[in-house]
């Protein structure tokens, strides 16, 4: 946002200089004015914005269609994923491509929803995406990662370039949170100053 509004700033003062120019000097042709009309436009967020939401939907529609094909034109030719629970690296189109193959072979009925947290853009054509992919099967529990990704817009189209993922952690048990004290679980029998004290202890 804050490159956006620097460029509006320019653009409007390269504006009112052009303004103050035209008064002095003769006034140029249709045809001139209009491309110097079309080269000092500014970028639209909204429509950008909107142009990757579109990009998710349709990559989540090939992925739950199974389309290893349609889901690598997603991508960048060298593009890279990171699994940051692994710490592996899947690197270009093709491998992508192979990864996706893989996976439908191995889970057929795996299904994707994704919830888009925030984009951001660093650049005209470089945005940031944060948000939540959930992955489930028919007959498992559902799986939450967590996600980045990096688009760059190309020939007019936002491709993911770079995506890191992680797991999300989920909140313990009650049983987890008791583990440490397992040890108490049982009787106890406490004999002091002539007093007998009898413990139960369970959950």
């Amino acid at each position: 946002m804050k490159y956006f509004t620097a460029l509006l700033a320019l653009l409007t003062a390269c504006g009112t200089g052009f303004l103050a120019a035209q008064e002095a000097a003769p006034r140029k042709s249709a045809n001139q004015g209009g491309a110097t009309s079309a080269r000092t436009q500014p970028r639209d967020a909204a429509a950008d914005e909107a142009a990757i939401h579109q990009s998710v939907a349709e990559y989540v529609q090939a992925f739950n269609a199974r389309n290893a094909a349609a889901l690598a034109e997603k991508w960048t030719a060298g593009a890279v994923y990171i699994d940051r629970g692994t710490g592996e690296q899947v690197v270009g189109r093709a491998a992508i491509a192979g990864q996706f193959t893989e996976l439908f072979k191995a889970q057929p009925e795996l299904k994707l929803a994704v919830s888009v947290e925030s984009i951001r853009f660093l650049a005209p054509s470089v945005a940031i995406e944060e948000g939540t992919a959930r992955f489930w099967l028919p007959k498992g529990e559902p799986e939450e990662v967590e996600y980045t990704a990096v688009h760059v817009k190309h020939d007019d189209r936002w491709l993911l370039d770079r995506v890191t993922d992680a797991a999300k952690e989920s909140a313990p048990s009650h049983y987890e949170q008791l583990k440490s004290l397992d040890w108490m679980v049982g009787g106890w029998t406490d004999d002091a100053e002539g007093a007998t004290i009898e413990t139960q202890c369970n959950w």
